[in-house]
């Protein structure tokens, strides 16, 4: 049984960068031109790309992408590490088991 905790650990892990991934994706996917006319006035008029804007007005807007996502970036594959070893108990108690080869 561990060892199907451990695949389904790994799946899940596997799975939450993906939807990192596409996060991260979504974020930046809006690349149109932009006047910035926003609170940080040394930027005030300068064109930039609106997913660019949209970071400045961020808490954290200096610190990178990943804080603009809604749960913290490295949440993602722990949540689905976490989600696939449980799923793969589970299965493991009901009965299903991987057995080698030979």
């Amino acid at each position: 049984m561990r060892i199907l905790i451990l695949w389904g650990a790994l799946a899940g892990v596997v799975i939450g960068l993906v939807f990192l991934g596409v996060e991260g994706f979504a974020l930046y996917r809006d690349q149109s031109e932009v006047i910035y006319d926003g609170a940080y006035v040394p930027l005030r008029g300068v064109e930039m790309t609106r997913s660019y804007s949209t970071t400045l007005t961020l808490d954290h807007a200096g610190s990178g992408w990943w804080n603009a996502l809604p749960v913290p970036w490295w949440s993602y594959p722990v949540i689905g590490g976490a989600a696939g070893a449980l799923a793969s108990a589970a299965a493991g108690w009901r009965g299903l088991r991987i057995t080698g080869r030979g």
